[in-house]
């Protein structure tokens, strides 16, 4: 209880400063490079809210159905060549 009434007069920059670290941490965590420290800032705080454990299960299930749509369907044949060719032709 008194770890939330700290929280809650946190001052508004604090917080989201918290909530930024807090998110990269998790996209790095769900892309397998997060460090020690950051998966532990992760699991420490899905563990005791749910609404970061909510966000963190719902950026998780995203990125394994996004996965699931595009794991059947093969990449065109020098489509790395033709995106470079598209973004220089751009820039010049």
């Amino acid at each position: 209880m008194f770890d939330f009434i700290g929280n809650w007069f946190k001052s508004k920059e604090k917080r989201e400063d918290d909530r930024k670290r807090f998110l990269e941490a998790v996209h790095l965590m769900l892309d397998g490079e997060a460090t020690p420290e950051q998966k532990k800032l992760v699991m420490d705080k899905i563990s005791c809210c749910q609404f970061s454990n909510s966000k963190f299960e719902l950026e998780k299930c995203l990125r394994d159905k996004l996965k699931s749509l595009n794991c059947c369907k093969e990449m065109p044949k020098n489509l790395d060549q033709a995106i470079l060719e598209k973004l220089n032709s751009q820039h010049a």
